[in-house]
């Protein structure tokens, strides 16, 4: 299948209102969490085809790997939790900033920040990275509302553009939020959480390739009609189909997560799949 674009649609524009507009050739995203934070993929995929790339989360400062359980098999996917480990955002700009410099396509880069002045350290360092287009900041369910308010406000008084991605509950909250934030974009959505026992215990996590493609088409369809700002679908895309009728149903651009992980082979025929 071809997924034909619009006549004389060349370019997808995620921020529309920002002076430096955040501008891709194509509606397919690399998701956070799943490709890494450069070029982990590039010898099997073609990257100069994605739209962007989204890094792994990055903080202020390092962070370990969880030590606990980090991955449980849930039919029909996985369970995972990895306690976001990254280098920290210095560390991360001497380590991957010249790759990201010289990459085959955008870079936005995804922030795990806990409040306003964490946000104004990264983005300062961030501001002058070639090749960085723009910043992609996750809220979670049981956050604040004022206080989530006041990080993607202040994010968005720097000079790039700033995409949230909204917790899997509690959508249209979030939604409204970053819309009157100052946003220019919102992902719909992060994946799931999900708690399981494990031995004695319990373990939680996110949930990967599970059968959420149907809530993220409802979602999407139904926060088209209410929110302006431009929807980027992310629900576990893994065919050409769902990736179409995710834009058909009012999403601007798709993140392609986990099938990265089980099928790579198949990320470069959606990628190539956008015919100009």
């Amino acid at each position: 299948m071809v997924i034909n674009p619009p006549d004389n649609i060349t370019q997808i524009e995620l921020a529309p209102e920002h002076k430096r507009g955040l501008t891709l050739t194509s509606p397919f995203i690399a998701e956070s969490g799943c490709w890494g934070f450069v070029d982990e993929y590039s010898k099997i995929i073609k990257m100069r085809l994605l739209g962007a790339m989204i890094t792994n989360p990055i903080s202020v400062y390092p962070r370990n790997p969880s030590r606990s359980v980090q991955i449980r098999e849930v039919s029909p996917g996985i369970a995972l939790h990895t306690g976001l480990p990254n280098p920290g955002i210095r560390q991360a700009l001497l380590t991957f900033g010249k790759k990201w410099s010289n990459f085959a396509c955008p870079i936005i880069v995804n922030l795990a920040v806990d409040n306003p002045d964490e946000v104004n350290e990264c983005i300062y360092q961030l501001e002058e990275q070639d090749n960085v287009l723009g910043i992609e900041i996750g809220l979670q369910n049981h956050d604040d509302p004022n206080h989530a308010a006041a990080i993607v406000a202040n994010a968005a008084r720097g000079s790039l553009p700033i995409i949230v991605k909204i917790p899997f509950e509690n959508q249209e909250t979030f939604a409204r939020l970053a819309q009157d934030s100052g946003a220019q974009a919102i992902t719909v959505t992060a994946p799931a959480r999900t708690t399981l026992p494990h031995k004695s215990t319990w373990f939680e996590g996110r949930l990967y390739g599970a059968n959420t493609f149907g809530i993220i088409l409802t979602l999407v369809r139904k926060l088209s009609q209410t929110i302006r700002l431009p929807i980027i679908a992310a629900g576990d895309v893994h065919n050409i189909e769902q990736a179409h009728t995710l834009l058909e149903a009012g999403a601007k651009a798709v993140q392609l997560g986990s099938i990265v992980w089980v099928q790579p082979s198949r990320v470069n025929l959606i990628l190539k799949s956008w015919q100009h």
